[in-house]
């Protein structure tokens, strides 16, 4: 990967417990069944299969947009998020970045780390989510969410 700038590494989704010494977001996207029913429903998926009892998926695509939260008040964010999220949905995309930052040093999390997974999971906004969880250290780990957008059905 490290050589090829055109490969990228994707991380399956898997409704089978997470083993002793595997990290969530790093060897799989540990999730439910509901969850990841849904996420085969709105085509999140490049395929997927269940192998001995348990199902499997690889996520469709790579990073489309981006979010960088930095240097934002908390209303300033929220507002940033909400708009972000509906253009996004709107265009069509279907997994985004939201880059929060880490917050201070002083071993504190920062306010909008807190904040955004609270924003998200609001009603307006997880209505047009399938899921999100914290970036890949290579995407700003605790600093960032993967948000995957759900499809945005015709009306």
């Amino acid at each position: 990967l490290a050589r090829d700038g055109g490969l990228m590494l994707s991380v399956s989704a898997t409704t089978r417990p997470k083993r002793p010494g595997e990290t969530e977001g790093v060897d799989y996207v540990f999730m439910d069944q509901a969850r990841f029913d849904g996420m085969v429903r709105d085509g999140a998926f490049l395929e997927h299969a269940t192998v001995f009892g348990h199902c499997y998926g690889t996520p469709s695509g790579p990073v489309e947009a981006a979010l960088d939260l930095h240097g934002h008040t908390q209303d300033q964010a929220h507002a940033a998020l909400e708009s972000f999220l509906s253009e996004v949905q709107a265009r069509g995309l279907r997994c985004v970045l939201v880059i929060t930052g880490k917050g201070t040093t002083t071993g504190a999390g920062g306010v909008l780390r807190a904040q955004v997974p609270r924003w998200l999971n609001e009603p307006a906004n997880r209505a047009r989510l399938l899921a999100f969880d914290y970036a890949q250290p290579k995407g700003g780990g605790l600093g960032a969410l993967y948000v995957l957008i759900r499809r945005k059905r015709g009306g």
